[in-house]
């Protein structure tokens, strides 16, 4: 018997069957680790250099854009931009469906799967918000429910904010009971139930002497609805010259542009008033004219000349009534703005409690003494129509399709667009405005961006790093301002990827928990959120600052 098996035999004579195990095992890993070690030196095996090139079809597309977007011609020591992206615009010049850079393309993706998101089935994992969401895009999309409901829900917004459901005249300035029509109390119901600036300009800041935040007053700088109008896929504009878009500023020629906007905008009004009373016997003539002096004192009432680095004036209410009724003559005139009336009605529904006594933050206070003249000056029934029109224009694009087309052709007549929303656009678009929070929860939770936000600040770092070396080493600059500009790079503090609510999803939902979408009551759905969020600014007076970034954090 060989030398081995005899040493073998002695090793296993008299062992018990576990001991026997145990010297098997003993013997199975010594030979695994010494046959680990040589593939360890060797690098074969699993110690082999992985293959780390992504193959999936994600990976293979973006490889090929961007190998079809770089200019190799171009030394990126001299215009990394040129080299990185210079290829893109010349592949694509010429078509108009295609998007004009490369971010634009990623973001009509991106709309793309939000719309997808938002025709999906909910699930009983979902968020609530998100289902709502969901809600409001299929509200939105059904159209025929929409046109036959036709404007009835404009009418009663109407009728809440004290506006009558006819186009003002002289009979609905004045009331039976002999009162006028109060133009301060239905401002503040506007301002409270939908947030539209007309004749004030309201907002909430700081008061630095209090550091707590407080009610601002100041003239109307812009005329845009506080709710979403997406009407053109804007990324498509008509392009003049090579790699040269649409220049909006060439519409401000002072002639051309006062002349095409002020004709298409009076053809804009006339028709949508017509069009809300179809069985009205209208004299064109007269609503053009009457059209004229909204348009007329619309421009008259709008300053966009605000200097915001001049601090506000401080006023308490009381003392602010008092200097716009200086000029008046009569302190009894039922035409002075009954600022009484605009506090009660701006805070109702609300715990808010605003008084003749608190502070408010005024910018221009000459334009209060200029808005009383215009008021006791101008036939109420004109301001009464002001009014009604910059309420009506907010709302009827969120009525029939019929309104929507009107809409788009009135800004088609003053700028040349390629393409039209679809439907489908168009409510993608709206709900993404309203619920944006909600549907980007979504999209972050069907993908895992985690890993590729850690990549991202690899690479940010990575960057900084770079860019702090080629400062050390540069030979143009003195070593203080080197170290200055070192200490700013150091104190910068990255952003990247998601809010930090996105972690803790059930307060995402509690910060949404006001949104309540009736399926078949899209404008009214929308007219709830904006009276809830303006309900939420309310609730901010009279806080801390402190307090309410960390409430929004």
């Amino acid at each position: 018997m060989h030398l081995f098996d005899r040493k073998l035999q002695d090793l296993f004579r008299e062992r018990t069957v576990l001991e026997k195990w145990i010297i098997f095992f003993a013997c199975l890993l010594t030979c695994t680790f010494f046959v680990l070690a040589i593939m360890r030196v060797r690098g074969d095996g699993i110690f082999a250099e992985k293959n780390v090139t992504c193959a999936s079809d994600e990976c293979l597309v973006a490889a090929s854009s961007i190998m079809k977007s770089i200019n190799l011609d171009v030394n990126p020591c001299d215009n990394f931009y040129e080299f990185a992206c210079g290829k893109w615009q010349q592949n694509h010049q010429g078509q108009s469906e295609i998007p004009t850079n490369w971010f634009v393309e990623k973001s009509k993706n991106i709309t793309k799967e939000v719309t997808k998101i938002l025709e999906n089935n909910d699930s009983p994992n979902d968020l609530r918000s998100v289902r709502e969401a969901r809600r409001l895009y299929r509200s939105c999309m059904d159209i025929r429910t929409i046109n036959s409901v036709e404007y009835e829900p404009v009418f009663v917004f109407l009728e809440k904010v004290g506006l009558p459901r006819q186009f003002p005249d002289f009979t609905t300035a004045t009331y039976l009971n002999g009162t006028s029509f109060n133009v301060a109390r239905t401002l503040a119901l506007i301002q409270r139930y939908l947030g539209v600036d007309i004749l004030l300009q309201l907002g909430v800041d700081v008061n630095p002497s209090t550091n707590l935040t407080a009610i601002t007053i100041s003239p109307v700088t812009s005329y845009s609805s506080p709710l979403p109008e997406p009407l053109y896929d804007y990324h498509n504009q008509e392009k003049f010259g090579y790699q040269r878009p649409f220049d909006i500023h060439r519409l401000f020629d002072p002639e051309e542009f006062k002349e095409r906007i002020a004709r298409a905008k009076l053809e804009y009004m006339v028709k949508v008033i017509i069009t809300l009373f179809p069985s009205e016997l209208f004299n064109s003539a007269i609503v053009l004219q009457n059209c004229v002096k909204v348009l007329a004192l619309e421009i008259k009432l709008l300053n966009n000349n605000i200097d915001y680095e001049i601090k506000p004036e401080e006023f308490r209410t009381g003392d602010l009534m008092k200097y716009m009724y200086s000029n008046s003559s009569d302190p009894l005139d039922d035409r002075l703005f009954d600022w009484q009336s605009f506090i009660d009605h701006f805070t109702t529904e609300s715990n808010v409690q605003w008084t003749m006594d608190d502070i408010v933050l005024v910018r221009q206070k000459e334009y209060l003494l200029e808005l009383q003249w215009v008021l006791t000056d101008t036939p109420l029934e004109d301001i009464q129509r002001l009014i009604w029109w910059r309420v009506v224009e907010s709302l009827v694009l969120h009525t029939t399709s019929l309104m929507v087309d009107m809409k788009s052709s009135y800004f088609e007549s003053i700028i040349q667009f390629e393409r039209r929303l679809t439907r489908q656009e168009f409510c993608t678009s709206v709900t993404k405005s309203i619920l944006k929070f909600p549907i980007a929860y979504e999209f972050y939770t069907r993908h895992d961006l985690k890993d590729t936000i850690a990549k991202v600040f690899e690479m940010v770092s990575q960057l900084q790093e770079e860019l702090k070396n080629m400062i050390s080493e540069s030979d143009w600059t003195d070593n203080e301002t080197k170290e200055t500009m070192l200490s700013k790079l150091d104190a910068l503090r990255i952003g990247i990827g998601y809010p930090k609510i996105f972690e803790t999803p059930y307060l995402l939902d509690q910060k949404y928990s006001y949104v309540n979408i009736m399926v078949f009551e899209y404008l009214q759905s929308i007219l709830n959120i904006k009276t809830a969020e303006v309900g939420q600014i309310l609730e901010q007076l009279g806080q801390p600052v402190a307090k309410i970034s960390a409430e929004k954090q």
